[in-house]
């Protein structure tokens, strides 16, 4: 950058825009986002871009101003379910004659809003609550204190959008049903098949089935 303001100072009445992809000091981030290091800096102050009439920040997918001249337009759609509050848009900047600059956002078209829903699947799947949510890409919390078979499927009998599933066991000590790896711990390995095969199928393994388990 210092080379760049070199070269504008031999350039009188320039005009100069910067587009840069990096982690500038005091931007919000999201989940979305990876870790980036671009010449070795994995965060810039944002005097790095002093000089410039513009600069076009990438990498943050949340719209946010860093100075009056510097600004991440954030990313059109959103990317993870961290995203859910932002206000997706593009920036439109019109460059003066004189250098100074003119910053309007214009909102994208979001196909459907991202929500969180939380509660015991079959809250989920029946709860009047949860109606005005059933065309959205949902992210369901299941709280069960066990997750129970085909969760998933259940859900997207009703949100036909779901996309991410959290077991978030909602648990008291006097109350709980044991946890999966409670109920196996010490079990011979024909009993953890017929677990695993009772949970799948709804109903226990027949006689030939436990045979076949056994391999004879």
């Amino acid at each position: 950058m210092e080379r760049v303001r070199a070269d504008l100072a031999g350039r009188p009445g320039a005009r100069s825009v910067v587009v840069a992809h990096a982690f500038v000091a005091g931007g919000s981030s999201s989940e979305s986002e990876r870790d980036v290091s671009v010449g070795g800096a994995a965060v810039v102050p944002v005097s790095t871009f002093d000089g410039i009439n513009y600069t076009a920040l990438g990498h943050l997918h949340g719209p946010q101003n860093m100075s009056a001249n510097v600004r991440y337009s954030g990313s059109p759609l959103a990317y993870s379910f961290s995203e859910a509050d932002h206000a997706k848009s593009v920036t439109l900047v019109d460059l003066h004659a004189d250098g100074t600059v003119t910053i309007d956002t214009v909102a994208t078209p979001v196909p459907r809003p991202l929500v969180t829903i939380t509660g015991t699947l079959d809250d989920l799947c029946s709860s009047a609550t949860h109606s005005e949510h059933e065309q959205a890409w949902v992210r369901a919390i299941i709280t069960d204190p066990l997750l129970p078979a085909g969760p998933m499927d259940r859900l997207r009998q009703r949100f036909a959008h779901a996309l991410h599933l959290v077991h978030r066991p909602d648990r008291t000590a006097e109350a709980a049903p044991e946890t999966r790896a409670e109920r196996l711990d010490g079990l011979d390995d024909l009993s953890v098949m017929v677990e695993f095969f009772t949970e799948q199928v709804g109903d226990t393994p027949s006689d030939a089935e436990r045979r076949a388990g056994r391999g004879r």
